[in-house]
C-alpha cells in the first residue's frame, strides 16, 4: 500500500495539471475571441442556430459521443458565410476513453450545387477501409488525383460528373484538407488540432480557396 504522505502528493499533482490545462484552455479561447474582435468578425462561444443545424448535416458531427462545437468565428459577404470553429468528441471508455480534437471550418453559399460527398487524404487508414470493401471512387483518367485521394459519394455518377478533369486539377493545387460536402455547404477540417489563434488566417484562406475549387464552373457545365 502506498504511504498517505506519496497518494497526497499524487493527487496534488493531478490537481496542479487539471489547473493548468483549464487556465490554457482559457487563455486559448480568449486569444480566439480577442482576434475575432481585432478582425471585425462575430465571435460566439458555441456553434449556434442554423450554423449548428447545418452542420449536423455532415458524418462528422456524428463520430463519437459528447460532442461539443465552441470558438466560433464567423466571416460573412453577400454569397457566402465562413464558419470557423473547434469541435471535439469522444470515443471509446474507461483506460480507452480519448477526447478528440479537431479544427473545422464551414461555408455556406448559394452559389454552391454539391453532391454529398467526402474526399480525404489517401492514408493507411483509408487504404485499408477501401481494402475490406469501402467506396473509393477513382478516376483513370486522373492516377494521381486518384492515389492522393480517397473520394466518396452517395451518388457515384453525380460525384463523377462533378469533379470533372479541370476541378481535379485545381483541387490539386490545395493544402490535403479533409472535406465533407452537401448541397449548399461544404466543412473542411483537421484531425487532432485544437483551433488556435495563429491557424485562423490560414484556415480561412484554404476555406476560400477551397471555396472557389467547389463553386469553380467548366466550359462544359456552363452551356
Amino acid at each position: 500500500m502506498l504511504p498517505f504522505a506519496l497518494i497526497s502528493i499524487m493527487i496534488a499533482g493531478f490537481i496542479a495539471i487539471a489547473i493548468y490545462a483549464n487556465y490554457r484552455e482559457k487563455k486559448r479561447r480568449e486569444a480566439l475571441r480577442l482576434l475575432a474582435a481585432e478582425l471585425g468578425l462575430d465571435y460566439t462561444e458555441f456553434l449556434m442556430g442554423e450554423d449548428a443545424a447545418r452542420f449536423q448535416r455532415f458524418p462528422l458531427s456524428k463520430l463519437g459521443r459528447d460532442q461539443r462545437a465552441s470558438s466560433a468565428i464567423i466571416a460573412e459577404t453577400d454569397d457566402r458565410r465562413m464558419v470557423l470553429f473547434d469541435y471535439q468528441y469522444v470515443t471509446g471508455s474507461g483506460k480507452q476513453r480519448k477526447t478528440r480534437h479537431l479544427a473545422a471550418l464551414l461555408c455556406q453559399s448559394p452559389l454552391f450545387a454539391l453532391p454529398i460527398m467526402s474526399l480525404e487524404p489517401d492514408s493507411w487508414s483509408s487504404k485499408i477501409a477501401t481494402f475490406f470493401g469501402g467506396q473509393d471512387i477513382r478516376f483513370d483518367d486522373s492516377p494521381y488525383f486518384s492515389d492522393r485521394y480517397r473520394l466518396r459519394g452517395a451518388n457515384e455518377e453525380v460525384v463523377r460528373n462533378f469533379w470533372t478533369l479541370e476541378r481535379r486539377a485545381k483541387i490539386m493545387e490545395l493544402p490535403h484538407e479533409l472535406m465533407e460536402a452537401d448541397g449548399d455547404s461544404f466543412i473542411i477540417y483537421r484531425r487532432y488540432k485544437q483551433l488556435t489563434a495563429d491557424a485562423v488566417h490560414e484556415l480561412f484562406k484554404e476555406g476560400l480557396a477551397m471555396s472557389e475549387v467547389l463553386r469553380y464552373q467548366t466550359d462544359m457545365e456552363s452551356r
